[in-house]
């Protein structure tokens, strides 16, 4: 028969063990999880009100930007803009004071029926508008279906 004999060095290493390694894994592994449930918690909270702040803003400049649009196609004469120059220059500085007046950097175009360019603040048309001449498709070719 063999007896085990505990040694002063065995029973050492498990008090220490029971007594400061597992309690302090323990309290370590509860900080880890309420430092990580605090930061999901604000960072959720500061995204959405992000989100709800960038949401209101596009929401806005997109509501101002029709409503401009709708204005300037019931008081325009797009046949005017092709042939009189001072209704050009009128059409120029109502879009130039509207894209000041935003404060966002805009592009503005405004083509006729045949997709040619009457006003613009940009040298060159956009990359899409050479498909858009020839397609009935997109945005486009709801506009040619229905132009009023």
């Amino acid at each position: 028969m063999t007896k085990k004999v505990n040694h002063f060095k065995d029973e050492l290493w498990r008090t220490f063990t029971v007594y400061a390694l597992i309690p302090t894994f323990i309290i370590s592994l509860f900080i880890f999880v309420l430092a990580f449930v605090y930061w999901n918690i604000n960072v959720v909270e500061k995204n959405q009100s992000r989100l709800n702040q960038a949401s209101e803003k596009i929401s806005t400049t997109i509501a101002s930007y029709v409503e401009q649009a709708e204005k300037i196609a019931a008081e325009s004469n797009i046949k005017s803009l092709q042939t009189d120059q001072g209704v050009k220059v009128s059409m120029y500085q109502r879009l130039y004071h509207y894209a000041n007046n935003t404060g966002l950097q805009t592009e503005f175009y405004l083509y006729d029926q045949g997709m040619n360019r009457l006003v613009s603040n940009q040298a060159r048309d956009p990359e899409f508008i050479q498909v858009a001449r020839k397609a009935d498709w997109g945005i486009v070719g709801q506009i040619k279906r229905t132009p009023a």
